[in-house]
């Protein structure tokens, strides 16, 4: 884990991902690390390593463009400077590099693939699991903040942050494994927290039952999917 000072822990979670075929640029992706076993894990969507629509296996690409690599950029430890961009193959010949979920494969739009990462001294850069957070309740109504790169990688490459509401009953996921829906005026780009691996929601919590300042969910789906994806 390398934070810049100064720079709110979680501002240092989100990378931008850039899919490509060759040199083509295809879209604006974002994503974030999983640590596990001494092994960094980039854990994103399924639709931005395949191209494809989960659910239609349709190109999402104008021209049928299908990803071949990632390219990740990790923000420079100074500020000054080029961020560190780090290439991801999609495939070893014709095998998809990326692991899917063990139990409900695409359909829950998330996908984790092994990442050399850049040496801390050189990155401004930290796992979603090295940051450390109480187990808190969050119910309906609640703000929470989801962070990504809606407009692509801009100024010194940190993500943007909107505001949302949880509009669905967190609990719930929990026992039903769906999603949790957010309240956002949001665009794509972004790590939305409607996603089943919404641990990108950061915001207000209660903490037996009394209300608690900033909270990462890492608890209950969104802590099973990635475990259970990078492994």
């Amino acid at each position: 884990m390398a934070v810049q000072e100064g720079i709110d822990i979680f501002s240092s979670v989100p990378l931008y991902v850039m899919p490509k075929f060759g040199e083509s640029k295809l879209s604006d992706a974002t994503g974030f690390l999983w640590f596990k076993n001494g092994q960094h894990w980039l854990i994103t969507n399924w639709h931005v390593v395949s191209g494809r629509h989960p659910e239609t296996e349709k190109c999402l690409h104008s021209q049928a463009g299908v990803p071949d690599r990632l390219t990740v950029f990790f923000q420079n430890i100074d500020l000054q400077l080029d961020p560190i961009e780090v290439d991801v193959s999609l495939f070893d010949e014709e095998t998809p590099t990326w692991s899917e979920h063990p139990d409900h494969g695409r359909k829950v739009d998330l996908a984790a693939i092994k990442i050399d990462v850049p040496h801390m001294s050189e990155a401004n850069y930290c796992a979603i699991n090295a940051i450390k957070s109480m187990d808190l309740r969050q119910r309906v109504g609640d703000r929470c903040y989801i962070l990504g790169f809606p407009f692509g990688r801009q100024g010194y490459g940190f993500p943007v942050w909107k505001g949302g509401t949880f509009a669905s009953e967190p609990y719930l996921s929990k026992i039903t494994n769906e999603p949790i829906l957010v309240d956002s005026a949001s665009r794509p780009g972004v790590w939305l927290s409607c996603d089943p691996a919404g641990i990108w929601a950061i915001g207000m919590g209660r903490w037996n039952d009394r209300p608690c300042s900033e909270w990462a969910w890492r608890q209950s789906i969104g802590r099973n999917l990635c475990g259970s994806v990078a492994h």
